[in-house]
């Protein structure tokens, strides 16, 4: 994968070697040649649920996107789409979710990939690191999963901003929280005491 430089200044893509500094205002981004297929990938197939259920549908977008899951009940980590655990797929519960340098999308209409989080009911991890599309939408597409997650990772994606906060602090069974290097939200004092008070019993990390 080939990696640029982009300039919130002059917001387009530089071709020069990756040497991300915060002080500097560049931040991360992908040059995506077929990013017309990430979009694809992150359809919302309803038809897709009814058949295989709620888990094994959001599992199979997740990882088409680069993600990996981990399931109740099974030691191991999937990262391959086409290694599934041999069980029955109505079995299947995703409990935590790693999207590191992934591709989900949270678009509009049923290009929304996030609206496979809204039938998952044992979802207690989700990180989000380097992830190119999500931005603040697909943090407020987390509250599909409000009702489990206890720990969330939120680092280096570059299109979330401080409006996130107003879905942040939903999730209020939240345990622990990281917000690091979001190069267009710098965590202020006041971010930080409106989630310790809306968030009493999160341990927040920046």
């Amino acid at each position: 994968m080939v990696s640029f430089l982009v300039s919130r200044n002059v917001g387009k893509c530089l071709k020069l070697p990756l040497n991300v500094t915060r002080n500097g205002g560049n931040v991360r981004c992908w040059w995506r040649p077929f990013k017309w297929l990430d979009y694809a990938f992150n359809k919302y197939d309803l038809e897709r649920i009814e058949e295989v259920g709620p888990n094994r549908a959001a599992a199979e977008w997740l990882l088409r996107n680069g993600a990996a899951v981990k399931y109740q009940d099974v030691t191991i980590i999937q990262t391959d789409y086409n290694k599934f655990p041999l069980i029955p797929y109505y079995e299947l519960k995703i409990e935590k979710i790693i999207a590191d340098t992934a591709t989900v999308y949270a678009g509009d209409g049923n290009w929304d990939g996030f609206a496979y989080l809204s039938d998952l009911q044992y979802v207690h991890t989700f990180h989000l690191i380097n992830c190119p599309y999500v931005d603040d939408k697909a943090i407020h597409g987390l509250l599909n999963v409000k009702d489990s997650l206890e720990s969330l990772i939120i680092k280096e994606c570059p299109k979330v901003t401080a409006r996130s906060i107003e879905h942040i602090v939903r999730l209020n069974h939240l345990r622990s929280l990281s917000l690091i290097n979001l190069y267009q939200w710098s965590i202020s004092e006041d971010d930080k005491q409106r989630i310790n008070n809306e968030l009493p019993n999160c341990k927040l990390i920046t």
